[in-house]
């Protein structure tokens, strides 16, 4: 179990976790057109501006890694403003970061396009363009890990923050990338290797060169595609402790993460992954539950990243049809944080923490439980049960 005791944030809705989560609060959605990306609009001759939820001021006119630092950067100065006892003692660090698989996947999809366009007239130039891997592919990646790997020594140094290198670890993952850095932060705390430890995900899937893709790959929703996703960007930080730590410095708690599961499922259609079948969200939320003392009897809210997209749709609907819903399922009132921030990738677990600890904080939140459902394009699916904390008041 990990207590959660402070978060920082900053999204389409605000530059700090408090204005973001209030926002969300309110129903607020920031939906503006960017001048990255147009596409056709099939109701007219004219071409429109695709539509986004971009984070106001802090990312205008950055791409790539620079984006990314920046969004990094207001989200743990956020939680250092909000919580600056977070930094005392050892620190470790798991920074979640895009990876990378719509860009992956649309580069196959182009490099066959290519292939079957040169194979009637030159045969030998499209298998070389079958067989070579792909150099464009090839160096998209080696780029992609280059800034994977530099985006959190960047963010430490630039901080100012004492962190040991052996207590440092990006994951290049998806929203349920969370299970991950949660586990890995237990594994820490519980051989006692750092006293704190942040736990964080960056992403952005507004900057030209991802939302390029995702247009490709035909996930996107436009005038003339109704069904799919409005990207956004954002960044969100969780400070946990062991629950007895919490306790003997008589520190609050925001939340408790009591378990988590993953499992996987068929993969989106549209990026052509083979994926096995591992019993998909339905059997991570089993799993999570089982963890549980009262195998989830109490949860009250469910969280899930529904995105607009069917596939992900289908995967939730199967979770909460009346014969198969674990948890009552079917029955709890939900909340679908892309509706408000857009679909934010890998920040999309942290950001769904925040806005639990918040709604507890004000009271507005169903006590005492919920369950966080994180869906990937790629197949991964996870499950996170989280409870309130005992002393704030409902």
């Amino acid at each position: 179990m990990l207590a959660v005791t402070g978060i920082g944030m900053v999204s389409a809705l605000g530059l700090d976790a408090v204005t973001s989560c209030a926002a969300a609060r309110a129903g607020v959605s920031r939906i503006v057109e960017t001048d990255d990306l147009f596409v056709d609009d099939l109701r007219g001759a004219e071409v429109e501006p695709v539509r986004v939820h971009r984070v106001p001021r802090i990312s205008g006119g950055l791409f790539g890694f620079s984006r990314l630092l920046r969004l990094g950067l207001a989200g743990m100065e956020d939680l250092l403003r909000s919580a600056p006892e977070t930094l005392a003692g050892r620190t470790g660090l798991v920074l979640i970061v895009n990876d990378g698989i719509y860009q992956d996947a649309w580069s196959r999809k182009e490099r066959r396009k290519a292939a079957e366009t040169t194979a009637e007239t030159t045969p030998e130039v499209s298998e070389v363009a079958q067989t070579d891997g792909g150099t464009g592919e090839s160096g998209r990646r080696a780029e992609h890990d280059r800034i994977v790997n530099q985006l959190l020594a960047t963010l430490v140094t630039r901080l100012g923050i004492v962190v040991d290198t052996k207590l440092r670890i990006t994951l290049a993952a998806s929203s349920v990338g969370l299970v991950s850095a949660l586990r890995q932060a237990d594994a820490w705390l519980t051989r006692r290797e750092c006293d704190r430890c942040i736990v964080g995900g960056i992403d952005s899937l507004v900057d030209p060169a991802v939302l390029a893709a995702i247009e490709g790959l035909g996930l996107l929703k436009t005038p003339n595609r109704a069904a799919g996703m409005l990207p956004g960007e954002a960044a969100c930080f969780l400070a946990c402790q062991r629950p007895q730590d919490v306790q003997s410095r008589r520190e609050p708690a925001a939340a408790f993460v009591e378990a988590q599961a993953s499992a996987s499922e068929a993969a989106h259609p549209l990026l052509d992954l083979s994926r096995p079948d591992g019993g998909g969200l339905l059997a991570a939320i089993r799993e999570a539950a089982r963890q549980l003392p009262d195998q989830g009897a109490s949860t009250g809210l469910a969280v899930a990243n529904l995105n607009g997209d069917p596939y992900r749709a289908a995967s939730w609907g199967r979770c909460v049809m009346p014969d198969n819903s674990p948890l009552r399922l079917g029955a709890l009132p939900f909340w679908i944080p892309p509706l408000h921030f857009g679909d934010i990738g890998a920040a999309a677990g942290p950001v769904s923490l925040a806005m639990l600890v918040r709604g507890w904080a004000r009271g507005w939140a169903p006590r005492p439980s919920a369950i966080v459902c994180l869906m990937d394009d790629a197949g991964a699916r996870g499950a996170i049960c989280v409870r309130a904390p005992e002393d704030v008041a409902a």
